[in-house]
């Protein structure tokens, strides 16, 4: 968390509300569930499942670049060693009521399916001044960190304005887990190589992703970085009815904003899960 926060921020200021650890038992198991399965597909078709190929293709140089700068990601962590199917921590920002659901129930149950730039599916990144347009304005801003399956990626090059290459709100290509790709501040795909760049990561099943963190973010400090870091951004359709929101925002009311972490509190979810007899644990870190 520290690195995804605090040393990617660059000596800007994020100031953080409330932490919440989160863990729900059954998303941790269709999380375990999916990484051995793929393990197992891996060892028994790659050539059907983890696919490449994108080599030799004109943009090679670019794409091998893209796959460099993701292996470096992974590597960063040491629970990945010798792993065939790596985890990494990857950001997703939203309101504070829909980060509420998706930790309750997943990302699938939202219908949050966002049709990008570069493919459909459920976007992440590992910059949280890079998502600030998904959650900077929110009227309850909150960071989700995630723990995530990319599997074997797809390293996009395509523009998303080109006509005759683009993965605009198309699926993830076939022998692919997910798409991944270096960006500029404006979200637009990197046309060269470059040393300051941004990533966004593209997966199109829940049970690629758990939840592990919520975090609430005061709002003085998201307007302090706003005007550097907003863009046009296509927001994904969330089936989130209002009366949920309202529901949600009822439970968790805003606090006044806290710039210290001094006080850990325990408590379980609020809500009944008719598919698990093991409710979600949530501990909140002010």
């Amino acid at each position: 968390m520290n690195f995804l926060l605090y040393k990617n921020l660059h000596g800007e200021t994020l100031v953080i509300d409330k932490a919440h650890l989160i863990y729900n038992p059954l998303l941790a198991v269709n999380f375990s569930n999916y990484k051995q399965i793929l393990e197992k597909r891996y060892k028994s078709d790659p050539n059907l499942f983890k696919k490449k190929n994108w080599k030799g293709g004109d943009k090679n140089y670019l794409c091998e670049w893209i796959e460099k700068g993701y292996l470096e990601k992974v590597n960063r962590y040491h629970w990945n060693q010798d792993a065939s199917v790596p985890i990494i921590p990857a950001l997703h920002g939203t309101d504070e009521s829909i980060a509420w659901k998706i930790c309750s129930s997943g990302f699938a149950t939202l219908a949050i399916l966002d049709s990008g730039w570069y493919g459909a599916g459920i976007y992440f990144t590992s910059d949280a001044r890079y998502a600030i347009p998904y959650y900077g304005t929110k009227k309850h801003p909150c960071i989700l960190i995630t723990m995530l399956i990319p599997g074997n990626i797809y390293p996009v090059s395509e523009s998303h304005k080109s006509s005759s290459d683009t993965l605009m709100g198309k699926p993830i290509p076939a022998g692919y887990q997910s798409c991944y790709v270096h960006t500029m501040r404006d979200g637009i795909v990197c046309p060269e190589i470059d040393n300051e760049f941004y990533d966004e990561i593209v997966i199109n099943q829940e049970a690629q992703v758990v939840p592990v963190f919520l975090l609430t973010i005061t709002y003085e400090s998201i307007m302090a970085l706003k005007e550097r870091w907003d863009r046009v951004v296509q927001e994904p359709k969330a089936g989130i009815r209002a009366s949920d929101r309202t529901t949600k925002e009822s439970r968790k009311p805003t606090r006044e904003p806290s710039t210290r972490i001094n006080e850990i509190e325990m408590h379980n979810q609020d809500e009944e899960d008719s598919s698990s007899s093991q409710e979600p644990t949530y501990s909140a870190i002010e």
